[in-house]
């Protein structure tokens, strides 16, 4: 791990009283999240875009749950993508996307189609 940096992000509030989280290296090699993303993003209620960039390791992350729970749940466009994400170790994601962006009429968190959850033995409440 020898290669990677801690993750630096900012916020950059819009007009209209929302703002966007991005996350960003800055450097020239990857940035890892924390073993534990528990609570992480939760209720960030009037975000709109999470942006992570395509260095952000989530590989060694066992927990997920709660991470965007409510985040975006005041906005008209709740938009981020996860579907890169590697989530093989992660055991609990219990809401982790619990009312995230719920009065959103445009809502993407990306195709997860290829997310590895083996090792997940909590998913409650993902979605809900």
């Amino acid at each position: 791990m020898d290669d990677l940096v801690p993750a630096m992000a900012y916020a950059i509030t819009q007009d209209d009283g929302t703002y966007k989280i991005l996350v960003n290296d800055n450097y020239s090699g990857k940035i890892w999240a924390n073993e534990n993303m528990y609570n992480t993003f939760r209720d960030f209620k009037n975000v709109k875009l999470i942006n992570f960039f395509d260095g952000f390791d989530t590989s060694n992350v066992t927990r997920f749950d709660n991470a965007f729970m409510s985040a975006g749940s005041t906005v008209e466009t709740f938009e981020t993508d996860v579907s890169k994400w590697n989530v093989s170790r992660v055991i609990d994601m219990g809401n982790m996307f619990h009312s995230t962006g719920r009065s959103a009429t445009t809502w993407s968190i990306g195709d997860l189609s290829s997310w590895k959850t083996s090792n997940t033995t909590n998913m409650g409440a993902m979605f809900s």
